[in-house]
């Protein structure tokens, strides 16, 4: 199981019940057949975001994700965007960009729930995890091999150091072909009831359930006060 802890900075600036929730899933098979499926899903997600237009960057949850970056040391959102606004902003501007099948559910649930949703590999990550504020000089390496500061900025991470954000993932829990076990991670704003964030875990479930035969194994929600 995989045990979250809240670092005292991020719960000192926090404002809600709910920081973030977590479903962890193994058994994932038979991935690449979700294909037609997933693809139907990825153009009807296009087809409703640009149906609202930029309209949809007013939408409360995307506005409460920036509120709860303006809150932190140094994640002002208009040069760290939420990775949701980022990929929503994607879709409306051009395509949603296929990487592979488990990460791309991910990225539609992500567009869907509006908010930051981190998967990563089980075996690539370790059992105990605390979401924090990073360390003053602080970096980590993106999936592209980009170097990130996490100085001031929300981070997940290990004992190993920063294994993802809510605006860009580090490469060391990237998803693999052979992956069969991920968590994923909601990267909840500002003002998420637990109630919301249990139904956030819900529809990720459901999800990776529907498309990979994934069987769950644990369902969490941290709370401000846990």
């Amino acid at each position: 199981m995989i045990e979250l802890t809240l670092d005292s900075a991020v719960r000192e600036r926090w404002s809600g019940e709910a920081v973030l929730g977590l479903v962890r899933l193994e058994g994932l098979a038979d991935t690449a057949a979700a294909g037609p499926q997933l693809k139907a899903e990825i153009k009807s997600t296009i087809a409703e975001l640009r149906g609202k237009g930029n309209a949809i960057l007013e939408d409360p949850v995307v506005q409460q994700m920036r509120n709860t970056f303006k809150a932190m040391p140094d994640m002002d959102p208009s040069r760290y965007r939420p990775a949701s606004e980022s990929l929503i902003r994607r879709c409306l501007e051009k395509d949603f960009i296929r990487i592979n099948p488990v990460v791309d559910v991910n990225n539609v649930l992500s567009i869907r729930l509006r908010v930051p949703l981190g998967v990563y590999d089980l075996d690539r990550m370790a059992s105990a995890c605390t979401y924090r504020i990073g360390y003053a000089g602080e970096t980590y390496a993106t999936i592209s091999q980009m170097v990130k500061n996490a100085d001031g900025k929300l981070v997940l991470a290990d004992s190993s150091g920063v294994i993802g954000s809510p605006v860009a993932d580090s490469g060391r829990a990237v998803i693999r072909d052979e992956t069969t076990g991920v968590a994923v991670v909601a990267y909840l704003p500002f003002g998420t009831g637990r109630g919301e964030a249990e139904n956030i875990n819900e529809e990720i479930e459901a999800a990776f359930v529907r498309y990979f035969r994934a069987r769950p194994t644990q369902r969490v929600v941290l709370g401000k006060d846990e």
